[in-house]
């Protein structure tokens, strides 16, 4: 058997096949047009015709089915006399040949019966003229498909010049968009993970267009291509007066991560995307993840500055106003003189935890942070800062949320933050010590909270030490001492000394408001604070302060 799979000029033509999708092949139809077989007899139906042209392989041994792959022109001569059964037809058919070839010497070999068959298969048979040798016919072959991969090499070299242009070019006329659209003739629409429109092209308006559509019609769930190249995308659905008949949406990722989707309408229905579009897509991902490389690596240098220009600061016994002017210049945010720290870090902080995520939390926490508040963020001493003038009301409003979606995004690292309190950029480090001390304490006392604010600790700032543990041995003897006693007589004689307590506290100490409060008579009132004086013993130094003290400590513990 002589095949050309094995010479040079094959090798090469099947490596133009991989490096470009099968409709970029050309088919049986444009074999026609080539001189050597424009005196040829046909045998075809529309459908042969459209086949797609492979290798040719020429039978000169009886048994070639295991030579052959689907697409393949099978030459064949002297063979005619004998192998034209209906076993043979049906195996070039389920082999799928993209046609076969021989001379019109050997016509009479083939009957109506065994053209009639081949007609069903749908397997061309074409009659060269008899004085064309084979090689001439298998010449024929590869010159048709060197210029026509020639010519897509043309057009793809045109295509990336126009996307370069496009993203050196600041004009509209010349976006990604709008060079696909001119190219191909299909729409195009960049979006990011929150839909926002990032390019398209202007033949339609994808501004309008894009609220039709919701996260989740984005998201990829089949495959779009008919050829299993692994290419998943999502069919939307449109409805009757949106102005594509047909629009694909394609995930690109950035290590990984999401990032971007490719919005492909096209004014056809159509059940998978073109092939042809499909390369050209390929391209506009592969400039678009090179944009993304370049608008990352800009993001971390830009970190590393903030970084190091907040660790110069760190270290000033001193905090001047250049210092923040410079900081501020180099983060690109303007902040208020006066300041809150965010701390954010892990439950339980590792080595392995900061090297690997380090850069990539503090560029997700700025952008999470951008769409709410003001705020530089920073990494240091293995926590991730945020320093703010937002209000209270709004970091109390969406810091949550922000925790949330860290959580999210990074499952393994369990963030909890400590917030501080407001003070003066002079004044950096009490803000930074109060914003550690929050964290701290969360961590040692409340690890299931994400969140602590400074100013809440409340009381408890008088029962913390340097590491901001509780000192639970003294609360403890606390409220054993000053109000076990009342709970335990409220639960054996269904009164309300804990309650009556309270309210006087919260009336500091006034014996009018608190019996109005409770609607008792102001001799109920003092029967029931000389009661819980009897029950804990008045002979305690300071006794209503230690009271007062026990019953805040009593109520967080119930609280908890």
């Amino acid at each position: 058997m002589e095949t050309l799979s094995m010479d040079y000029v094959t090798i090469y033509l099947n490596h133009l096949t991989r490096c470009y999708s099968m409709n970029d092949a050309i088919t049986v139809t444009d074999l026609l047009g080539h001189s050597v077989f424009q005196n040829s007899d046909t045998f075809s139906d529309s459908a042969g015709l459209s086949h797609e042209v492979g290798t040719c392989t020429i039978m000169d041994i009886p048994n070639i089915m295991g030579w052959l792959n689907a697409n393949d022109v099978v030459i064949i001569g002297e063979y005619t006399d004998n192998c034209l059964t209906s076993e043979f037809i049906s195996s070039l058919h389920h082999k799928q040949i993209a046609c076969l070839i021989t001379k019109k010497k050997y016509r009479p070999n083939f009957t109506k019966e065994i053209i009639h068959q081949f007609s069903e298969y749908h397997i061309p048979i074409i009659l060269v003229t008899d004085n064309y040798a084979w090689s001439a016919v298998i010449r024929a072959v590869q010159q048709l498909q060197f210029g026509h991969y020639q010519k897509i090499i043309d057009e793809k070299e045109t295509f990336y010049q126009s996307l370069i242009r496009s993203s050196v070019n600041h004009s509209a006329h010349e976006s990604l968009g709008s060079t696909f659209n001119v190219n191909t003739g299909a729409s195009l629409a960049i979006v990011d993970q929150d839909k926002n429109l990032v390019d398209a092209s202007f033949d339609v308006d994808w501004v309008s267009l894009l609220p039709e559509l919701s996260l989740s019609d984005l998201q990829p769930n089949q495959s779009i291509t008919k050829n299993d190249n692994q290419l998943f995308g999502h069919l939307l659905m449109t409805s009757a007066s949106f102005p594509l008949a047909t629009v694909w949406s394609i995930p690109v990722y950035y290590r990984r991560q999401l990032r971007y989707y490719l919005l492909v309408g096209l004014q056809t229905p159509t059940k998978y995307l073109p092939e042809n579009l499909l390369v050209k897509l390929e391209s506009v991902k592969k400039v678009m993840l090179i944009k993304e490389e370049l608008r990352q690596d800009f993001i971390y240098e830009r970190f590393f500055k903030v970084n190091e220009a907040f660790q110069a600061i760190a270290s000033h016994t001193a905090n001047k106003e250049a210092d923040f002017i410079t900081l501020q210049s180099f983060a690109g945010i303007q902040l208020q003189q006066h300041l809150q720290v965010i701390q954010i870090s892990s439950l339980q902080p590792s080595d392995s935890l900061f090297e690997n995520n380090v850069l990539a939390i503090q560029a997700s926490l700025a952008k999470l942070i951008r769409h709410s508040f003001p705020g530089i963020t920073i990494y240091h001493n293995r926590s991730w800062l945020v320093l703010t003038s937002a209000s209270k009301s709004a970091l109390t409003q969406d810091l949550s949320s922000i925790m949330n979606q860290l959580d999210q995004a990074y499952p393994d690292i369990h963030f909890r933050a400590g917030v501080s309190q407001r003070h003066e950029f002079s004044r950096l480090k009490k803000t930074l010590t109060e914003a550690n001390g929050a964290l701290s304490y969360l961590r040692a006392n409340h690890p299931n909270q994400q969140l602590q604010f400074f100013d809440q600790l409340g009381i408890n700032q008088l029962f913390i030490d340097n590491d901001f543990h509780l000192n639970k041995a003294y609360i403890t003897t606390m409220v054993t001492t000053f109000m076990t006693p009342l709970v335990n007589y409220d639960q054996e004689h269904h009164t309300e000394l804990v309650k009556t307590l309270g309210c006087y506290f919260r009336h500091q100490f006034s014996h009018t408001q608190t019996s109005t409060d409770l609607f008792i008579h102001k001799n109920t009132l003092r029967n029931r604070l000389a009661k819980i004086e009897e029950l804990i013993g008045p002979s305690h130094e300071d006794f209503w302060l230690n009271l007062q003290i026990s019953y805040r400590l009593y109520q967080q513990i119930e609280t908890a």
